[in-house]
């Protein structure tokens, strides 16, 4: 089922914008977490933390060897490892570990920036800019990463802690069945498959 994330207003220099799909966020980076917004971005094929996120966060990098290309031009950038929570409307979709860049200072980012890697790869994304918000659906794993055939846990949480044993910690919503692939193959003759 997709959880939907309404667009948070954006000011720059021109005045807020809704028009773009900017949703809440927490960043936990080495033990230490930042409410933020991010931008999700389907022609991105990685994603950024900001720096100034990074250097509140005490992770920003040193050293800026890394290199990605935008806009025709090669720019230089860090990394960390981080994870992330979006604020959905009903529930939290988390992105485990994963590596982002970290552009230099002098050209920072007002936002997180979500792309291709890790988010698009874990998630069915569905835009409706006429209503200004965007979906998420977690993705199923191939069968082949989980070891009994099946998903390899939830990326999807309820933000309701659960009562009893478990109080304090996240709630993780039900995962669906994967369905079983059929190990059956067409019967080919001359490397084409016979019709009925």
């Amino acid at each position: 089922m997709l959880q939907w994330a309404d667009f948070e207003p954006f000011q720059d220099a021109e005045g807020i914008s809704g028009s773009r799909p900017l949703v809440r966020v927490v960043a936990h980076i080495a033990g230490r977490r930042m409410r933020t917004v991010a931008l999700v971005d389907s022609g991105a094929d990685v994603s950024f933390i900001p720096h100034h996120v990074a250097a509140a966060l005490k992770c920003a990098p040193t050293d800026f060897g890394l290199s990605y290309y935008a806009g025709g031009r090669k720019w230089p950038a860090g990394d960390t490892m981080a994870r992330l929570d979006l604020l959905l409307s009903q529930d939290i979709f988390r992105i485990p570990l994963s590596a982002f860049l970290i552009p230099e200072p002098e050209r920072d980012l007002p936002f997180l920036v979500l792309g291709q890697d890790p988010l698009f790869a874990l998630a069915e994304v569905r835009f409706r800019s006429w209503e200004t918000r965007v979906g998420f659906r977690a993705r199923p794993r191939p069968w082949m990463e989980g070891g009994t055939g099946g998903l390899i846990g939830p990326v999807t949480a309820s933000r309701e802690p659960s009562a009893g044993a478990g109080a304090g910690r996240e709630k993780f919503a039900d995962t669906p069945p994967v369905a079983r692939r059929s190990t059956r193959r067409p019967a080919t003759a001359g490397g084409r498959t016979r019709s009925s």
